[in-house]
């Protein structure tokens, strides 16, 4: 098995990178001017947009994940700077 990040020939197991890109809901999303909208009729409005788009573009919108075998160097090197 070859590292995702620098080809290498990995020995042994390796290591595992997950990586987890999502959009955090906050309770305070709910914002002052909303209050009194009917929440019925935006409900529909998002049900009616989500049924145009696909399964995936909309998961895609919300979450990416990522798994990757790595090899010890690259495990060893890894910071956030690397992933730029």
């Amino acid at each position: 098995m070859k590292c995702k990040v620098c080809g290498k020939k990995i020995k042994g197991r390796g290591y595992t990178l997950k990586l987890i890109s999502y959009y955090p809901y906050r309770k305070t999303d709910i914002k002052i001017e909303n209050i009194g909208v009917d929440i019925n009729k935006e409900i529909k409005k998002l049900i009616n947009l989500v049924k145009k788009r696909r399964k995936k573009e909309i998961e895609e919108d919300i979450v990416k994940f990522f798994k990757a075998k790595i090899c010890y160097d690259c495990h060893k090197n890894l910071s956030i700077e690397s992933l730029k």
